[in-house]
């Protein structure tokens, strides 16, 4: 394989393994509301949060969900505040 193509390869690679990572985070998020929603609010804390981490390495690119996700994330704290730590729904 030639330099030039090799360099085109290795970035379609790494755009690939983006769009999954940012396609993890989405599931996570996800995962983390129906978690609260069955009442499990400290598993859906850590879904979220993991949800979080994985928005926060794209940067501003994603920046609508990681604010999103922010708020997912304290809406959780709060349900887990409001139920004595443990039960509730978001």
């Amino acid at each position: 394989m030639t330099a030039p193509c090799y360099i085109i390869a290795r970035q379609f690679a790494i755009l690939k393994l983006q769009a999954i990572l940012y396609k993890a985070a989405q599931y996570r998020a996800w995962v983390a509301v129906d978690l609260a929603n069955a009442g499990r609010l400290a598993d859906a804390r850590e879904y979220a949060r993991a949800a979080l981490r994985n928005f926060e390495s794209f940067g501003n690119r994603a920046a609508e969900m990681i604010e999103k996700t922010r708020g997912l994330v304290a809406a959780i704290e709060a349900a887990m505040k409001g139920a004595g730590g443990a039960g509730g729904a978001v």
